[in-house]
């Protein structure tokens, strides 16, 4: 009985709880609105300040009065809602102009980049056409320099060539907007009256011109960039041709001290054949003699026997040194080969 009494005042309590709590969110947006305006420009305080003075003093005046909270006017509210309104409306266009000129930066990024990617993606084929395909030695398999020096010098040359083109574009357009610019000056001058038609125009057209000299600057700005890649890899590729030269002299070098020593085992190969033969020549006559020879004298025989002897050591002793000179030859022909195969790679 008693929960059943005290129900309607119980849902009573609850809807001014809900009020009080609508009226608390609507202050707490209200203070929070007057802090921001405060803090921004300060004005507002002055005003509040200056309410407050006048109610202190009109309740000294009246101490019968009943007290009453200082309150803003709805038309400070107005005001103050207004100027930050305007405020934020301000910060929005600001952020909103940043960015789309954000939005358009990264867009001429991103053509940019795809830009340099086909680029690049033609250059590594025509690389693999010219260089890597046209350019190897089909005996030693290796990339002649002199053809990648070619391909390299014929990059820079093109790169180049696309700046000056840009350059002179560049020219042209700022050549036309001062030519522009002048026939206004020439209208304003002369008290000439645009209308609106020609003055849109004229915007667009300037607006173009201005578009197409940043796209220039930007591309010449690219192609400076890969000019300089392009030059620095040429200075690597130059230093490592330099070092190829040096070692191509030196095995010159010592492809001529090893021509000069095979000369003279050939030489030394000869004469040892050449005594070769002369002592067979001897040993022949020798053994022909001792053929011919009837009953020769024991002192002629042993004479005869001990020149055999020695004949034939001297032949042995030859035919070991032609061995060795021949060996000497063959070393010295294999060491020949593959310096002589390198420095033609």
């Amino acid at each position: 009985m008693l929960a059943e009494a005290g129900s309607p005042g119980f849902d009573m309590d609850k809807e001014e709880l809900s009020r009080l709590r609508e009226s608390n969110d609507v202050l707490r947006k209200q203070i929070w609105l007057f802090r921001t305006v405060i803090e921004k420009q300060g004005t507002a305080l002055a005003m509040i300040e200056e309410e407050q003075l006048k109610t202190r003093r009109q309740r000294k005046a009246k101490e019968v009065a009943p007290k009453t909270p200082t309150k803003v006017t709805v038309e400070q509210k107005m005001e103050i809602a207004t100027r930050e309104i305007d405020h934020l409306q301000v910060s929005i266009d600001t952020l909103k102009t940043e960015g789309e000129q954000c939005i358009q930066e990264i867009k001429i990024a991103l053509e940019d980049a795809d830009q340099r990617i086909v680029e690049a993606k033609k250059d590594v084929y025509e690389f693999k056409r010219d260089v890597v395909g046209g350019a190897e030695n089909p005996r030693t398999g290796k990339i002649v320099a002199e053809k990648l020096l070619k391909f390299i010098d014929d990059k820079i040359k093109s790169k180049e060539v696309a700046i000056m083109k840009t350059r002179v574009k560049n020219i042209s357009m700022k050549t036309q907007i001062k030519k522009l610019e002048q026939q206004l000056n020439e209208k304003g001058e002369m008290g000439g009256v645009l209308s609106a038609i020609d003055f849109d125009q004229l915007k667009i057209e300037n607006q173009q011109y201005l578009e197409r000299i940043e796209e220039r600057n930007n591309e010449l700005l690219r192609l400076k960039l890969t000019t300089g890649k392009t030059v620095q890899a040429l200075n690597t590729l130059k230093r490592k041709l330099d070092a190829l030269v040096k070692q191509s002299k030196r095995l010159q070098s010592e492809i001529g001290e090893r021509s000069k020593q095979l000369k003279e085992f050939d030489f030394e190969i000869r004469r040892v054949e050449k005594e070769k033969n002369n002592a067979l020549s001897q040993f022949k006559v020798l053994i022909q003699e001792q053929e011919d020879a009837e009953l020769p004298e024991v002192m002629d025989y042993i004479r005869i026997k001990a020149d055999i002897s020695e004949l034939e050591k001297k032949v042995s002793d030859w035919n070991r040194k032609l061995e060795i000179a021949s060996m000497k030859s063959k070393s010295s022909k294999r060491l020949h080969s593959p310096s002589a195969s390198a420095v033609k790679a």
